[in-house]
């Protein structure tokens, strides 16, 4: 999957706006609270200025649109405008019920190259979100890679439709289990219970396999969950992950920087220009590496080989700063 490889170069993960008009469904987003510390929109000028940092200091071809939903933003089309004209292409994740209008400047737009359709049961049984979501989905599909982005806290997740729609439409899948957030109470998959889900994962990752069906691990999963047979079958070309954040830096709406989606409290001012900004992501990404090695996200990591060689951080880097 092209996506992973954002992993292994800084690749910027842009907020351009934090709200969002799925926030009643998706009960484990972060954005609804973020939304609260940054209500205003980012500015063209800002962005402008961003990726021109970005192309200087990294030689970054892509960047990848979170939020929130970026679509939503009143200026939404000026910024794929941006990325065409500076020749950085886009990954861009959205909740695919969106107008007509924004349809079509996604598929004229050359730079979102690959979307990233959120796959949320909990919006796709409302009929009328369900017809929006499958329209967009049919047009899209026709001149943009497809991902579906499925996240759940089900140990016994179905996945039939989500197998369905990637064999009907040729898209891949990122995958990811409930992970806490540091500003949100909310339920998610605690790390002493993550070996319940390896039974349906298992099957999940078999029947993709079985249909040709690319897979990415979206977080990051503690090896020590999964036998000897399983990781040496799926701990390749991202279907199993142990270690993430590879250059990972998230940014704000206000052009502050954060070191991942999840990972709001290590956070940096706005850079200035574009020294500050690799003096910036720096810190982040030191602050980071300092987390995943020397912080164990569980005892039982203290004593293992994995962790202490760098192969293993113990599960998303979130679970190592939220009790």
């Amino acid at each position: 999957m092209e996506y992973l490889k954002c992993f292994n170069k800084v690749t910027p993960r842009i907020n351009i706006t934090y709200k969002c008009n799925m926030f009643s469904y998706c009960k484990y987003c972060y954005s609804k609270e973020e939304l609260k510390k940054y209500p205003n929109d980012m500015k063209i000028k800002d962005f402008l200025r961003l990726i021109q940092w970005f192309k200087e200091a990294y030689q970054i071809e892509n960047v990848v649109f979170l939020g929130g939903e970026s679509i939503s933003h009143p200026e939404f089309k000026k910024f794929g405008e941006i990325l065409n004209s500076e020749n950085v292409g886009c990954f861009l994740f959205t909740n695919g019920c969106f107008s007509k209008e924004k349809l079509e400047i996604i598929k004229n737009i050359n730079a979102f190259h690959t979307v990233f359709l959120h796959f949320e049961p909990a919006f796709l049984n409302n009929k009328l979100l369900r017809k929006k979501f499958l329209k967009n989905l049919e047009e899209l599909t026709k001149v943009k890679k497809i991902v579906f982005r499925y996240n759940t806290g089900d140990p016994k997740f179905d996945f039939s439709e989500l197998i369905e729609l990637s064999k009907k439409y040729n898209a891949s899948i990122a995958y990811s289990f409930t992970s806490p957030t540091i500003n949100r109470d909310i339920e998610y998959v605690k790390l002493n219970n993550l070996k319940k889900y390896v039974p349906q994962l298992i099957k999940f990752l078999e029947e993709t396999e079985k249909n040709g069906i690319d897979v990415l691990d979206k977080r990051p999963l503690p090896l020590c969950i999964f036998d000897q047979d399983e990781l040496n079958k799926y701990l390749k070309n991202g279907m199993i992950r142990s270690d993430c954040c590879f250059g990972s830096v998230c940014v704000n709406p206000d052009l502050s920087l954060i070191a991942s989606p999840t990972l709001t409290n290590i956070i940096t001012s706005p850079p200035e220009n574009k020294n500050d900004l690799i003096k910036k992501v720096n810190l982040l990404q030191n602050k980071v590496d300092n987390l995943k090695w020397n912080t164990p996200t569980i005892l039982k990591c203290k004593n293992c080989s994995r962790w202490k060689n760098h192969e293993c951080q113990g599960g998303c880097t979130v679970y190592k700063v939220v009790k």
